[in-house]
């Protein structure tokens, strides 16, 4: 009777030791990988844990054709809300978080990413970030930086 005890307790062990092997967690994916569909309304934080707000959309500068990360920062009830635009280079992710990398803290967020949507555009939400800045716009001629880039045809 010992005997069975010793037997079965053995195969029970070996078996919860078959079914606790480790696994390997899965791959983070990368930033440029994904949509804006995919990072719209996730978490933004610094490297220092300061909550900073939700990605509200993905942009490029007109210019320079750079995909940006425009989040929205602060405010009650509509009131004193700060856009913020951070470049995806300067955003890592962290599980289901963004974390901008640079040393920026607190208040001086808006300063060092301000965010002016005339310089901007919306994006596709359905194309990879990564996409984004192997499409190099024409500048017309006499442009100014940042311009809005307009095209008329008049006849």
């Amino acid at each position: 009777m010992k005997l069975w005890l010793i037997a079965g307790t053995l195969a029970a062990l070996a078996s919860g030791a078959q079914a606790a092997a480790p696994t390997t967690p899965a791959p983070v994916p990368d930033l440029h990988a994904m949509t804006p569909a995919q990072l719209i309304k996730r978490e933004v934080y610094t490297q220092f844990d300061e909550d900073l707000g939700k990605v509200e959309k993905i942009v490029v500068d007109e210019q320079s054709r750079r995909p940006y990360v425009v989040v929205k920062v602060g405010g009650f009830l509509g009131l004193g809300v700060l856009h913020i635009a951070v470049p995806t280079s300067d955003i890592r992710l962290r599980e289901e978080i963004l974390v901008i990398s640079s040393e920026v803290k607190g208040k001086k967020v808006g300063s060092e990413y301000p965010y002016q949507e005339e310089y901007f555009a919306e994006i596709p939400t359905h194309r990879p970030v990564a996409e984004l800045s192997r499409e190099p716009r024409p500048e017309p001629p006499g442009a100014e930086p940042h311009s809005a880039i307009i095209t008329r045809v008049e006849h």
